[in-house]
């Protein structure tokens, strides 16, 4: 964390599953937009340069991300 000053760390007292933390954290948050990333998502290098300019000017209140499957044998 010492190399991250921005960064904040939120630990729950019980795995409470995604989508009360997800509800958790957007009420702690205190930037207007909010992204979250499962341990299998991968971000292309411009997504939140693109997330925002395309909803700047929008009443959205979600994203809802394309899904590609890179492919799994068996």
């Amino acid at each position: 964390m010492e190399n991250y000053s921005n960064l904040r760390i939120f630990m729950m007292e019980e795995n409470y599953g995604t989508y009360i933390t997800t509800n958790t954290l957007m009420t702690i948050a205190k930037y207007d937009y909010f992204i979250r990333f499962d341990s299998d998502d991968i971000m292309l290098p411009n997504l939140i340069e693109i997330v925002i300019k395309e909803t700047e000017n929008e009443n959205i209140d979600s994203v809802k991300f394309l899904m590609e499957d890179f492919g799994r044998d068996g």
